[in-house]
């Protein structure tokens, strides 16, 4: 995801500004203070998008607030045509990582018959990669 240092560091700067402790914070998120130490340091990442929502909401703020402050991966990227975005979306399946990636969600229906096709290929691709 991040860097786990930068992230660490930001978690600490969060939880301090909150005026809560290693323990304190540990006891909202269902962790230990060593795991918040752990984490703080950057000796432990979070691997896991529930974790970092979870820590987000035990801080009051956003999961983009705790990412690194780099340009937003999204406009990096080459343009796509078609519905890739939307077929992404799709599988990704996680409500939080359009908030996540910068991406918004589409605004539009799509027809299934009409990305049938590109979905069948996308889940061939994503279960061959395992």
């Amino acid at each position: 995801m991040d860097d786990p240092m930068r992230l660490g560091e930001r978690i600490a700067f969060y939880r301090r500004r909150r005026g809560l402790s290693q323990v304190e914070l540990g006891t909202l998120v269902e962790r230990s203070e060593s795991w918040v130490s752990q984490v703080e340091r950057g000796a432990r990442l979070v691997d896991r998008l529930s974790v970092l929502c979870t820590v987000a909401d035990a801080l009051e703020v956003s999961v983009a607030d705790l990412r690194a402050a780099e340009p937003d991966a999204a406009a990096t990227l080459p343009p796509e045509g078609g519905y890739l975005d939307d077929i992404r979306l799709a599988l990704s399946g996680h409500p939080a990582l359009p908030l996540l990636l910068g991406v918004a969600r589409p605004k539009r229906r799509v027809k299934l018959a009409a990305v049938r096709p590109q979905v069948d290929r996308c889940w061939e691709l994503m279960h061959a990669s395992r």
